[in-house]
């Protein structure tokens, strides 16, 4: 699937006025693997949100393979079939791992297809497979990051969006969760995925997406990169 952001613009109210987040013209994001990268406040984050259906812009129009999901001259919106991780996921405390994967499943919010034993096996890359009968409130940050991780695998869309899902890992969790992404990635499915670690990332992708201020800054083949601009977001 294509996601596509056409002319759209999006503002937060701040005490001053009005601050624009995002300003881009044309943005797609096409099958494959999209790193999308930029200092802190460059407008990952909100871009994320927009094209994954969970919040509207302020002006503008999405396109899904084509077909208007959403539009703010109409104020049309399509149901996006689109799994988004956020950069702070919640998760229901009081239960544990277990507990809270059968409670997901029960909702259907997991892949039909989903076994035990993949569970297990995913539980075993990310090494919280130990943890499946820990409490959800007493897990690491670190864990609960891998347990959000764990439930966003697992879930049936084939399109899937995350916003800085390994922040605050370690370099080998970050490494296993690239290397999950990719071998697990369907066929045809666009993936984007907002991180600093671009080396680490780059080897798995495709294309990069480089915000700054709120704009595009470069859209094009990750290979492409260079080691000046990797510096310059691996440093924030």
């Amino acid at each position: 699937m294509s996601i596509a952001v056409s002319n759209v613009r999006h503002f937060y109210r701040r005490k001053l006025g009005r601050f624009c987040a995002l300003d881009i013209d044309q943005l797609t994001l096409q099958s494959g693997i999209t790193a999308v990268l930029g200092e802190n406040g460059s407008g990952k984050s909100t871009f994320l949100s927009i094209a994954s259906g969970r919040v509207s812009p302020s002006s503008g129009h999405i396109t899904l393979d084509g077909e208007v999901a959403v539009d703010r001259r109409t104020e049309h919106k399509n149901a996006f079939q689109v799994a988004y991780h956020p950069q702070f996921p919640r998760m229901l405390g009081g239960l544990t791992i277990r507990e809270l994967l059968r409670y997901r499943i029960a909702l259907g919010a997991t892949n039909p297809g989903a076994s035990w034993e993949m569970i297990e096996s995913y539980a075993s890359e990310l090494r919280v497979h130990t943890l499946l009968d820990a409490k959800v409130d007493s897990l690491s940050g670190g864990q609960r990051r891998k347990t959000a991780i764990l439930c966003t695998f697992l879930e049936e869309a084939h399109d899937r969006l995350w916003d800085e899902p390994t922040s605050g890992l370690d370099t080998e969790s970050e490494d296993t969760f690239f290397r999950l992404l990719a071998s697990n990635r369907p066929p045809e499915a666009t993936v984007a995925v907002a991180t600093h670690n671009v080396r680490g990332i780059k080897p798995y992708c495709d294309y990069a997406v480089v915000f700054d201020k709120g704009t595009v800054h470069y859209s094009g083949p990750a290979e492409a990169l260079d080691d000046d601009l990797i510096r310059r977001v691996e440093s924030v």
